[in-house]
């Protein structure tokens, strides 16, 4: 894992802890990695963590086959650093993808037990590390409240189970929060995503 990113033993020993507690202090990494608070700080502007957001829009139509997915709204959370001898390194970050029964038309039935299958790809030649963490919430009001799927991961495989039921009719909204093995994260809001027939 770490060694696709390049890091050398105290690079290492430091990014490990910061995997660890994200949140850490200059201070308490060197104090919990034994390194000297010179080295941690320039290792730490060196590794340095970066949150993009996309927003996506649809222009309105009343084709019918283009009312689904009508915004996206996508954060991707990784961390990357200045390599003075590489001239260009793809950006760490992740893509989610959905293994959803849905038909042509992007509806499911008004069931339980419905599985999603959550992934994630990687952009630009970078490699993605195992799924550690996923989940996946839909919304039958726009975003305002959530039910938050159960999750499992099965041979490193991730799958939401989504009830439907009573839900005939309705346009969902989902969110998807997909984690790698590198501390790479990605939340993902669809609007309409899919309805419900």
């Amino acid at each position: 894992m770490l060694k696709a990113l390049g890091l050398g033993p105290a690079e290492e020993t430091i990014y490990t802890a910061l995997l660890a507690r994200p949140t850490a202090s200059a201070e308490e990494l060197a104090r919990r990695t034994g390194a000297g608070r010179a080295e941690t700080e320039r290792i730490l502007r060196d590794l340095s963590a970066y949150e993009l957001t996309q927003n996506l829009e649809k222009i309105d139509t009343s084709d019918r086959n283009w009312l689904r997915s009508t915004a996206v709204q996508t954060t991707w959370s990784f961390r990357s650093r200045l390599e003075p001898d590489v001239y260009s390194r793809g950006l760490p970050i992740l893509s989610p993808a959905y293994d959803a029964p849905v038909d042509g038309m992007n509806t499911l039935p008004a069931r339980s037990g419905i599985e999603v299958g959550l992934s994630v790809e990687g952009h630009a030649g970078y490699t993605p590390g195992a799924v550690e963490a996923a989940s996946l919430s839909y919304s039958y009001d726009g975003g305002t409240t959530w039910t938050l799927a159960p999750t499992e991961q099965r041979d490193g495989k991730w799958t939401a189970v989504l009830d439907l039921t009573a839900a005939t009719g309705k346009q969902v909204t989902t969110k998807a929060t997909l984690t790698d093995a590198n501390g790479n994260a990605v939340t993902q809001t669809i609007t309409r995503a899919y309805d419900v027939r």
